[in-house]
């Protein structure tokens, strides 16, 4: 869905680091992070921060850091956020103010990637866990999701995590009908419309294809809609 996805999984550091690396690192008791950079590391042993300057009291110095302290480390790659603590092995003062770590077992990942969405109005069905279908509206769609209004959504259907189907169809040459499985993750009332935002049990990328195709919506087009509409909801 057009929200930040978040989910969070488990890597390893060697498999996502190149150093030097731009980093920030928060002391536990302190609010404020310090940016700095991984140099270097060995595997099941340690990693090496080191932050420009070297002026007493700035960059990593200002964390005042003594062996045994912990260190909150975060980063970000290719679209996806990645932290992990650890604590201080070693200090080194001359020639370069440098911070060793133990090497940690393993990182915290998170995507903060947002979907592409594309907002739409198109005639839909949900049907529920009873076959039941409402006719309703999609106001927007991504490869993890879908906003859709309907008037004649029940109370009985309006609960977080309801398994629920979408069923769009679109002329040829997009594929007919297409039906898509989730769960239902909120359900709002406006205006004596209930809005409902839908996660999607996978991701469908073909699906978003054929509909940037049939809305004729190419990179340029679908960046402007974006802006426009995050605009709209500042």
């Amino acid at each position: 869905m057009s929200e930040t996805t978040k989910q969070v999984q488990l890597r390893q550091l060697s498999e996502v680091l190149s150093a030097p690396l731009k980093i920030f690192v928060q002391a536990p008791l302190f609010a404020s992070r310090v940016e700095a950079k991984i140099l270097g590391y060995a595997i099941g042993q340690y990693v090496i921060l080191h932050s420009p300057g070297g002026k007493p009291g700035a960059g990593l110095s200002s964390l005042a850091p003594r062996i045994g302290d912990d260190l909150i480390i975060r980063f970000l790659v290719d679209g996806i956020a990645y932290g992990f603590t650890s604590h201080v092995t070693h200090l080194l003062a001359h020639p370069e103010s440098l911070i060793f770590l133990q090497y940690p077992e393993s990182i915290a990942q998170v995507s903060v990637r947002r979907d592409r969405r594309i907002p739409c109005r198109l005639p839909c069905n949900l049907i529920d866990s009873t076959g039941q279908r409402t006719p309703a509206l999609l106001l927007d769609i991504s490869e993890g999701g879908g906003k859709v209004a309907s008037r004649d959504i029940k109370e009985e259907q309006r609960s977080p995590g309801a398994p629920v189907k979408l069923e769009l169809t679109l002329p040829p040459p997009t594929g007919g009908v297409h039906e898509i499985t989730g769960k239902l993750i909120r359900a709002v009332s406006q205006h004596q419309t209930i809005i409902a935002g839908i996660a999607f049990d996978r991701r469908y990328s073909e699906l978003m294809e054929s509909l940037t195709s049939f809305l004729c919506l190419d990179d340029a087009t679908q960046d402007a809609v974006n802006v426009g509409a995050t605009t709209i909801g500042a």
